[in-house]
């Protein structure tokens, strides 16, 4: 028995040492293989670790069910801090390494043989100061790389640089059509980011609202909300899904069958409660968007909890479809 409690005390003890600062290990770890890397560094983030188990402690405080996932999480974050508090050094070193970072360093590196290479470079080159034309030309032509992670990147760094990428307008539309649905995706939101000539950017937007994958039509709805005024078309998009809801209800059965293009099986019950979810959600950021409020104070007044538990994912589909009401609801005030 007493070998056993002590074979016991040593497993615990391996796994407590295991957990020691995990949250550090996995953040730091993680920018260290995704992000960009400078000529001779690799980024380390400032006491990572605990930001993330911190964050993660007052979530799921506050998430039903994930009290268990939250005291481990307390247990992980004075490990963490030891941790983060030893790699502060490395830390300093490599925020200020990253401000001598030079698009020379890294325009050559789009060319490069190694996909993964090439993706950190267009990264990096999103997040310098005082780029030149050279870059936008550099990322534009990435756009039309072999890897879609590089032209998903290429996008995003595009998006980044705001203005300065005007000329990249006609090859970002053209990502539109790209074959991968992510790429098209962020396509569609650098067009919202960048302000390009609206009569460029609002019929390619348009036309994505018909994207079979919905992640794009989500971040064309988006992207239209932010061109402005000639972005009309989009705000009839709530009422044109609750006509399409209330036709399709019309023609089911009592033992009708309906097959979605995502998600599950559902019968007439089911769509029936699907278009009374969106008239409920809408009937209450309705108001709020009535009395000013940010995107952000919407989403935080939770309007969809009490519909939480029934949606899978919801704390990205809930955010994504408040967001698509708030723009459409916006445009209409």
């Amino acid at each position: 028995m007493k070998a056993t409690g002590l074979a016991l005390a040593a497993v615990i003890c391996s796994l407590l040492l295991a957990l020691s600062g995990c949250a550090t290990t996995a953040i730091q770890v993680g920018y260290w293989n995704d992000e960009p890397r400078g000529p001779f560094g690799k980024p380390i983030y400032v006491f990572g670790g605990t930001i993330t188990d911190a964050s993660a402690v007052v979530g799921s405080a506050s998430a039903e069910g994930e009290g268990t996932i939250g005291a481990l999480l307390i247990f992980d974050l004075p490990f963490s801090l030891v941790a983060d508090v030893v790699l502060l050094p490395l830390c300093i070193y490599e925020q200020v390494e990253r401000t001598t970072w030079k698009e020379a360093d890294f325009i050559p590196r789009l060319d490069d043989a190694d996909p993964e290479v090439r993706r950190k470079a267009a990264a990096a080159l999103g997040g310098l100061e005082g780029t030149s034309h050279a870059t936008v030309e550099a990322l534009t032509k990435a756009l039309g790389d072999a890897d879609a992670r590089v032209r998903y990147t290429a996008l995003s760094s595009l998006g980044e640089l705001g203005p300065r990428s005007a000329s990249a307008g006609p090859a970002i539309v053209e990502r539109l059509r790209d074959p991968d649905s992510e790429v098209r995706a962020r396509a569609a939101t650098a067009l919202g980011e960048v302000g390009f000539d609206s009569s460029l950017v609002i019929p390619a937007l348009i036309d994505a609202l018909h994207d079979p994958a919905g992640g794009v039509r989500c971040h064309a709805v988006q992207s239209l909300a932010k061109v402005g005024g000639g972005a009309q078309p989009v705000r009839a998009a709530l009422q044109g899904m609750l006509d399409g809801l209330a036709q399709t209800i019309a023609l089911c059965g009592p033992n009708t069958k309906v097959i979605p293009g995502h998600g599950t099986t559902v019968d007439r019950a089911g769509l029936v409660a699907h278009r009374d979810m969106i008239v409920a959600i809408r009937d209450k950021v309705a108001p709020l968007v009535k009395q000013g409020r940010t995107l952000e104070q919407v989403i935080a007044a939770k309007p969809t909890a009490d519909f939480d538990a029934k949606v899978p994912s919801v704390g990205t589909t809930g955010d994504r479809f408040i967001g698509q009401l708030y723009a459409e609801l916006q445009g209409a005030k």
